[in-house]
């Protein structure tokens, strides 16, 4: 992205923004501090939407923010988001949108269609960042 991390992290974490932009993840309530609750509704191709309710993991302003979702008990089947933020010469930024699973579900839901195509997803969402953020350069 040929903008600074500054915008691109305030596109990530401005989640009442989404709706403005993102095709894909609706927000629905909650805070983006550390701690916070989250309320997210994720509509991707190839499988019906949903709403989860993560917690915010991390949030290192300008360089990490990650969000931790839970299916069913700890342990069961976990997801953590990361957005990571890496500053390049020339001002830009790359981006870096994944998920790292964990439970003992892991191996078995990672299968199904939705997380499967989850790759497809991150390239698209990373691609509405960068138009948000750019848009945004003042």
């Amino acid at each position: 992205m040929r903008v600074a991390r500054s915008r691109v992290w305030d596109a990530v974490v401005d989640f009442p923004s989404y709706g403005e932009w993102s095709t894909q993840l609706s927000w629905l309530g909650g805070g983006a501090g550390p701690g916070a609750a989250l309320k997210l509704r994720l509509a991707v191709e190839g499988a019906a939407p949903y709403e989860f309710t993560p917690t915010v993991s991390v949030g290192e302003p300008n360089v990490r923010f990650a969000w931790l979702a839970r299916t069913g008990v700890p342990r069961l089947f976990d997801g953590e988001h990361f957005f990571e933020l890496e500053p390049m010469a020339g001002g830009k930024t790359r981006l870096m949108n994944r998920e790292r699973y964990s439970g003992a579900l892991s191996l078995l839901m990672q299968r199904l269609p939705m997380m499967a195509g989850a790759p497809r997803g991150f390239a698209k969402m990373n691609d509405e960042i960068k138009a948000r953020a750019e848009s945004r350069v003042r």
